[in-house]
Formats: structure tokens, sequence, C-alpha cells
């Protein structure tokens, strides 16, 4: 493929190495969705998974072949969140309108930004996801 061709955040952040976004791209392949941005991806992991191949055996050659498809590095349970309350913090919101805004899903009105699912935080107490909140505010920006 050329080199000129232009492919979306998602999959360079997949061709980085982030796992969610690697997922994300195996979810598209496996749906049949081979539009460019998936064909690039793809080339790259093969390229990778090949280079992989020619390690040693044992867990040099097996750490390789994670990496080259995208699946290392521990999971990131909270990034939805993090992602959603930070553009929410950029906006200037309270910490009680952070805890409402993840409790609806929904950013407060007026504010367009992405969402979050609140099914994941409905055990939580105000006092424990706001907690949640503030370690994941604490967190390198994504």
């Amino acid at each position: 493929m050329s080199d000129d061709i232009e492919i979306g955040r998602t999959t360079q952040l997949a061709i980085d190495g982030d796992r969610t976004a690697s997922l994300a791209m195996w979810e598209r392949a496996a749906r049949g969705d081979f539009c460019t941005d998936v064909q690039v991806w793809l080339q790259h992991v093969a390229a990778a998974v090949l280079d992989a191949d020619s390690k040693d055996a044992g867990r040099l050659r097996d750490s390789a072949l994670v990496r080259a498809v995208g699946l290392a590095n521990k999971i990131d349970k909270h990034r939805a969140l993090r992602q959603f309350v930070e553009a929410l913090d950029a906006f200037g919101c309270t910490r009680q309108q952070l805890i409402a805004a993840v409790r609806s899903g929904a950013p407060p009105p007026g504010i367009v930004c992405g969402a979050v699912d609140p099914s994941a935080y409905e055990a939580l107490t105000d006092s424990e996801l706001g907690k949640l909140i503030d370690r994941e505010l604490s967190k390198p920006e994504t």
C-alpha cells in the first residue's frame, strides 16, 4: 500500500500498540469491514507477526506475537470514564457535576462531548464514584 494513504486516529493508535484501538480494529475485521484503515492495519499486523515468528522460541516470541496483534499491556477498564471526565473537567465542571454526568451517562446541557456507560458505575456510592473520578483525573491524559 502507498505511504500517502490517510488513516484514522483509531488505526494509528492501533498501529502504535494501543490495546483498546487494536481490539476495535479486530472487531471491524471480524465484521468483515475491510476498508482502507483495516487493510493498512492488517498489513502492519502481518509484518509484525512475521517478524515475531523470527524470534527465538519461548517467551521472546510469545511476547512479540502478543505485541504484533496489539494485545500487549493491561486492560484499561476505566479509559472511557477518564476520557469523559477529562473532557468535562476541561469545561470547568465541578466534582458534583462530574458525578451527575457519569450517573446519567451524558454531559450536562450545553456541553458537547462523548458519553460513558453509566451501568458500569451504578453500584458505587457518590463518594466512591467521586474518588474514582479523582484518581482517573490524576492520571496522565489519554
